[in-house]
C-alpha cells in the first residue's frame, strides 16, 4: 500500500494490557491524496482477515488525524496517546 501513511494498533494490544481473547483496533492513516471511497473499512479488513485474531481497520487521513489528535473527544487522541506505531512510512526514509 503505497499510500499507506502510518498503522497504529489503538486497542489493548497497543496499550499492552491485552490478553488472549484482546482484539485488535488498527488505525490506519492515509495520504490526503487518495480519492474517496478507495480504502474503506471493508477493504482494509479484508487485508487482514485470516490473520488469526479478530481486527477492526478505521482508516484515517493524515490531515483528520493532525486536526483532532489533541481533541480528548476524538479517536486520534486515543491513537496518539496510546497507539502503538506498527508501521511509519516517515520512518524508512529516515537515515
Amino acid at each position: 500500500m503505497s499510500r499507506l501513511s502510518s498503522a497504529s494498533s489503538c486497542s489493548e494490544a497497543g496499550r499492552g494490557d491485552h490478553d488472549a481473547d484482546s482484539d485488535w483496533d488498527l488505525c490506519v492513516l492515509l495520504n490526503d491524496d487518495i480519492p474517496p471511497g478507495r480504502y474503506t473499512p471493508g477493504f482494509l479488513w479484508e487485508a487482514v482477515r485470516d490473520r488469526g485474531a479478530s481486527i477492526q481497520v478505521v482508516p484515517m487521513r493524515r490531515s483528520v488525524f493532525e486536526a483532532t489528535h489533541r481533541d480528548v473527544n476524538a479517536l486520534a487522541y486515543d491513537v496518539a496517546r496510546d497507539g502503538l506505531v506498527l508501521y511509519d512510512k516517515a520512518s524508512e526514509s529516515a537515515p
